[in-house]
């Protein structure tokens, strides 16, 4: 911006320049070694040129994030157009005749300055829409490996609930026939199964978040992680899609990075905590990971499709006014969440 704002000064002066001395019947030369009205007159309208095109451009919103690459060519536009002008004033100072020529050849770099600056700023703005449709499509396969988690879970309850009369009959069976040995066998295979559906099951008062915990619970399951969950609020007040990324994406991850561990252990505490809701979700870690990926870019092969998990968090965070921090500890790896309260936010 400091490139293009000095670039546009420079142009700006020198147009008015040449102007004013075309109208005046002046050289440049002229004007610019002796302190005169016409003089004055030109810098008055260098500045009024100035203020009114910056006018234009800041009326003309535009929402778009530049990249690296788009930056460093928004600064050498102006660069190169300041060069250029210098070598058309110095032109015009030497041949007198071809200041109109140079008049004209200063106004096309002007308005050429404006375009580029406009055409970079709607590229970085298609660049963000790219971005955001990469992060929608990364939240929808989120929400459907819930969503197929939560089916399965759910199959093996109804299952159960089905073979209850049948498990009943079976023992009222038994029971007729005196047969205590195979009713006490038969039942401990019956507590069993019913303990290891048990750890699905999680009851907080929320229904998206019971439907996540559950889900992520059933997953660390058959990667032969354990996750153990304390829930003591339900997060009144924070949307399903923000749940859902927040607690999503942290599970998956922890339980990714668990499983390579040696204790395979994932923990989740979800409190109240001021004004605040404290989630705090820790994993066992094989290795540290901070200290080569401090800023936790995806280390999958196909970096276009994945990487966006972290970044979905972040601006779920900010959504409901919070903050986020990563850190190690004792080789755990840490996640540690503040969402603002719904009260709060309205106070």
């Amino acid at each position: 911006m400091s490139a293009f704002t000095m670039g546009l000064v420079a142009i700006t002066a020198t147009l008015t320049t040449l102007l004013v001395a075309k109208l005046s019947g002046n050289q440049v030369a002229f004007l610019l070694s002796h302190f005169s009205g016409i003089r004055v007159t030109s810098i008055c309208l260098t500045k009024l040129l100035f203020f009114v095109i910056t006018r234009i451009i800041l009326r003309i919103k535009e929402s778009g994030k530049l990249k690296g690459m788009d930056v460093i060519a928004l600064v050498i536009v102006p660069m190169l157009s300041d060069l250029a002008i210098t070598l058309m004033m110095y032109a015009a100072i030497q041949e007198p005749s071809i200041q109109t020529i140079v008049l004209y050849a200063v106004g096309i770099v002007l308005i050429l300055n404006i375009v580029v600056y406009f055409l970079f700023i709607r590229l970085g703005k298609a660049g963000k829409i790219q971005t955001e449709m990469a992060l929608l499509a990364l939240q929808n396969e989120c929400l459907q490996e819930n969503a197929k988690d939560i089916e399965n879970m759910y199959d093996t309850v109804r299952a159960l609930r089905h073979d209850l009369k049948n498990h009943l009959l079976c023992i009222l069976s038994m029971a007729e026939e005196r047969d205590v040995e195979d009713i006490e066998q038969y039942t401990r295979q019956l507590l069993q199964q019913q303990n290891t559906v048990n750890k699905l099951i999680m009851f907080s008062g929320s229904k998206v978040l019971d439907a996540i915990i559950n889900s992520k619970s059933a997953a660390a399951e058959r990667a032969g992680v354990r996750l153990s969950a304390i829930i003591t609020t339900p997060l009144a007040g924070i949307s399903p899609e923000d749940i859902t990324i927040i607690i999503g994406n942290a599970l998956d991850n922890a339980i990714r990075a668990a499983k390579d561990s040696q204790r395979k252990v994932v923990d989740i505490h979800i409190q109240p905590q001021g004004a605040y809701s404290s989630i705090v979700i820790a994993n066992d870690i094989a290795h540290p990971v901070l200290s080569d990926n401090p800023a936790l870019r995806t280390t999958k092969n196909i970096r276009y499709r994945h990487g966006f998990g972290i970044q979905n968090m972040r601006q779920a965070v900010e959504r409901n006014q919070g903050l986020i921090r990563f850190y190690e500890q004792n080789d755990r790896f840490i996640r540690d969440i503040l969402l603002l309260n719904v009260q709060s936010r309205n106070e």
